[in-house]
């Protein structure tokens, strides 16, 4: 099957990211949603397991399982056809998901416009750590409130 996969520049628990074209074989017992290689038909739906913002099309073979709980696939084989750093795609995605929630909220103006024109003028202006996290926080917070109504 062919499909979609999250990672940062590592696999889960550290080991190397095997280049495109170079299969990864899982060489552990059976396979469940928790053991094995992954897979998703959609990026949107691989994003329930992203470790990182690293998306790479992929060919999944090799006993193949559908996952209940996350969905998706799993399989003993998976081999890294493609890879784009979606960091800018899942960016926009965020913001856009924060503004189908934040009707939700009586947000400041500023909030609002950086999450339509993404100023970095504005987000530079978050100095200190504090501001920040809070920020982010409050970029989840929407996201989640958008994706549960």
């Amino acid at each position: 099957m062919l499909g979609y996969h999250f990672t940062d520049h590592t696999l889960h628990g550290g080991a190397v990211i095997p280049p495109v074209g170079v299969w990864l074989n899982y060489e552990g017992g059976y396979i469940s949603e928790e053991r094995g290689l992954q897979a998703f038909e959609h990026p949107y739906d691989a994003l329930m397991s992203a470790e990182g913002c690293l998306l790479h099309f992929v060919k999944l073979e090799g006993e193949l399982l559908q996952g209940i709980y996350r969905g998706g696939w799993v399989g003993r084989r998976r081999l890294i056809v493609k890879t784009i750093d979606a960091t800018s795609i899942l960016d926009e995605f965020a913001r856009w998901c924060a503004l189908q929630a934040i009707h939700h909220w009586d947000a400041p103006k500023e909030v609002y416009r950086c999450l339509e024109t993404n100023d970095p003028d504005i987000r530079d202006k978050k100095e200190d750590l504090f501001h920040r996290l809070i920020w982010y926080d409050l970029l989840i917070v929407l996201v989640v409130l958008y994706l549960l109504f």
